[in-house]
């Protein structure tokens, strides 16, 4: 619980530091505050919270905040913005970097549309 805390304040941090020459971008703001709320919900349920175990080994996570999917007929594609920090030797957080995560699939019938969170641990 602590390693969460820990990363969701770094995340927080993140989103409002600024460089004196270069602005943190508006977007990159916006998607760090989402990751950090995602994690902050996902910590606060029990039954879904990540393992201690799990975070103390993880290198990295990422957190993509609505990751959209729209299935039509036999093809579905999506896509989604987050956020992705690693862990350094001295075991503190990264700065966050921004990613796009997309992800198309062929072969499956099935006509939806969703829109989810995902959390990404690498360990």
């Amino acid at each position: 619980m602590k390693q969460a805390i820990v990363l969701l304040i770094l995340l927080t941090l993140t989103a409002a530091t600024n460089t004196p020459d270069k602005p943190v971008p508006t977007r990159a703001v916006e998607r760090s505050k989402k990751a950090a709320n995602v994690i902050e919900l996902a910590m606060s349920k029990p039954d879904a919270r990540i393992p201690k175990a799990l975070l103390s080994k993880a290198t990295a996570v990422a957190v993509i905040t609505e990751m959209k999917t729209i299935g039509f007929l036999i093809d579905s594609g999506g896509e989604g913005y987050g956020v992705v920090t690693r862990r350094l030797p001295d075991r503190k957080w990264s700065r966050a970097g921004y990613i796009h995560m997309a992800a198309l699939q062929v072969g499956r019938p099935d006509i939806h549309i969703r829109s989810f969170n995902v959390i990404l641990l690498f360990i």
